[in-house]
């Protein structure tokens, strides 16, 4: 669990500036409406609107002009991946529900951190998904983006390679290189991934699962979400829901 402290600010609430300070944790600060400024080693920085900043231990920090900013802060300890400082755009539906659910958390009498600590290493997996996305070859993103909205459907090697613009042999060197998978690796993982997600809503039959995410046959699938998984998709909807 990261060691983290939530700070939530709006314009109905304390708004909070800061003089330069050299903090010992990270930080990542988020706005949801207006915007505030960041001096960050000299350097002056505008976050807006759907903006966030993330703020390495170690640095020199300035915050200020937060009077009617609406935005949330996170500071934490022991973290070990690797963001740009700059997050424009960085809030999706995902995100500001989570923040709601940090509120919610924040607000409650009882000690939250655990729960806490959860939503917001979730923010965090967003964050880094999106900012991996961003930093893929173009080819990459179309292929997945490709596999993603034909996910139910059979997808061939030469039909993926002519919708997404590249030659079958480049896009199967291409994506090999920068994933360490396969296409067809890939668009299964992403089928079971999704099925088991359907698993946990507990809605359809696994034969029903196993269709929508583009099996025809159920022993196969039954097998590739064993391999992939551990367990059969029996075993894992017994998981899921016995929890």
């Amino acid at each position: 669990m990261l060691n983290l402290f939530f700070y939530r600010h709006n314009k109905k609430g304390y708004a909070h500036d800061i003089s330069p300070t050299e903090i010992n944790f990270f930080e990542l600060t988020l706005v949801l409406k207006g915007e505030l400024e960041y001096e960050v080693g000299g350097k002056t920085i505008t976050i807006k609107q759907n903006d966030g900043i993330f703020i390495e231990a170690g640095s020199v920090r300035r915050r200020k002009n937060t009077e009617g900013v609406d935005y949330v802060s996170f500071n934490f300890y022991g973290f070990e991946g690797d963001l740009p400082q700059l997050l424009p755009n960085v809030l999706t539906n995902s995100i500001n529900l989570l923040i709601a659910v940090c509120d919610e958390i924040h607000e409650k009498i009882y000690d939250g951190d655990n729960e806490l600590s959860l939503a917001f290493k979730l923010i965090l997996s967003i964050i880094n998904k999106n900012v991996n996305a961003a930093r893929e070859n173009p080819a990459i993103i179309a292929i997945k983006q490709y596999i993603h909205s034909n996910l139910t459907d059979k997808i061939s090697l030469p039909e993926l390679a002519k919708n997404v613009g590249y030659s079958p042999n480049y896009c199967a060197t291409l994506f090999k290189k920068h994933t360490g998978y396969s296409i067809i690796e890939y668009l299964i993982n992403e089928r079971i991934e999704e099925a088991k997600k359907l698993i946990s809503e507990n809605i359809f039959s696994l034969q029903q699962i196993a269709e929508s995410v583009g099996f025809e046959d159920y022993n196969y699938f039954s097998r590739t979400f064993k391999k992939t998984s551990g367990y059969s998709p029996t075993d894992y909807k017994r998981l899921v829901h016995q929890k």
